[in-house]
């Protein structure tokens, strides 16, 4: 079994050498072709997966498309063991769940002002999720230019934390990672955390220029 592709089928992955040959009937166990008849020619087209090709349909314009809207869609799914038998629900159905797009959910800072350096403060973010909730996804936040670096040293300033997630940080960028979040659950990201040695400096005010 040798990686293939055939540009005629949109079928990507290890491709047996019987596929190969005859493309539309892999007798390996009912690929994306036909199951073969008497004649080892034809049959009723049947969709499924080759156990021993794993081949990828489709894409592009072939896809499916999902619903506009999050939420969770069960894939109701049944089966019978013989020709006579009768379709019957499995006891659990494959599910997938809809997100929202990336750049989703709301955020907020508190205090809005601030008194310009060398007045140390804290922030205080509130990352709120969106209805579809997060899964395994992230938050990043750019302090700018001019006011402390963000660090993940307790004992320094710019001390940064969250309430849930990784936070790591990379020049001005705070980034919370490993995140998940039920729909409109809240994350608190606290720049300055701690106050004291631990609290960051607003940007300073430009001098000017004397007339």
């Amino acid at each position: 079994m040798a990686p293939s592709q055939s540009p005629s089928l949109g079928l990507v992955g290890p491709v047996c050498d019987i596929w190969e040959r005859r493309l539309l009937d892999c007798f390996h166990g009912h690929g994306l072709g036909r199951r073969p008849g008497g004649d080892g020619l034809g049959g009723e087209p049947r969709l499924g997966l080759c156990p021993h090709c794993l081949l990828r349909a489709g894409g592009g314009s072939s896809s499916a498309i999902a619903p506009s809207t999050a939420g969770s869609g069960t894939f109701a799914t049944s089966e019978k063991s013989t020709a006579s038998g009768t379709l019957t629900a499995l006891s659990s159905s494959p599910s997938v769940s809809v997100l929202v797009p990336d750049g989703t959910g709301t955020a907020s800072v508190s205090p809005t002002s601030v008194t310009e350096s060398p007045v140390p403060t804290t922030l205080t973010f509130t990352f709120v999720a969106p209805a579809s909730g997060i899964n395994d996804g992230a938050l990043a936040i750019a302090v700018p230019a001019g006011w402390t670096a963000p660090t993940t040293a307790s004992s320094s300033a710019g001390y940064t934390t969250a309430s849930s997630g990784t936070v790591s940080v990379s020049g001005q960028l705070i980034t919370v990672s490993n995140l998940i979040m039920s729909a409109n659950s809240q994350l608190t990201v606290t720049y300055g955390a701690g106050g004291g040695a631990s609290s960051v400096l607003p940007q300073a005010r430009r001098a000017r220029p004397r007339s």
